[in-house]
């Protein structure tokens, strides 16, 4: 492994400290998460237990999917939609 590449994967990904690329990379490639809602929630458990439930990383998140995972901007977008909505229907109370 290079040492760039390995400094690159050290990285923390978007607004949280804690959270590196490679753990993204793991969840996609190791654990076989195949959605955003996978990686964010089931994998990294960010939907319940970040303050921000994962949103300041969602975008960087599903971009790294997408280079990954072969989506395109069609595939990516949704994602993103279905994410975000689902976090927001966890602060809705009826």
């Amino acid at each position: 492994v290079e040492p760039l590449d390995t400094a690159r994967r050290a990285a923390a990904l978007g607004g949280i400290p804690t959270l590196t690329r490679a753990q993204v990379e793991r969840a996609i490639e190791h654990e076989m998460a195949l959605t955003l809602e996978d990686i964010l929630e089931r994998r990294l458990r960010l939907l319940l237990f970040d303050a921000q439930q994962g949103l300041a990383v969602a975008e960087e998140a599903a971009a790294l999917a997408a280079q990954r995972l072969g989506w395109n901007r069609e595939r990516t977008a949704p994602e993103l939609t279905d994410y975000r909505q689902l976090a927001a229907s966890l602060r809705t109370f009826t």
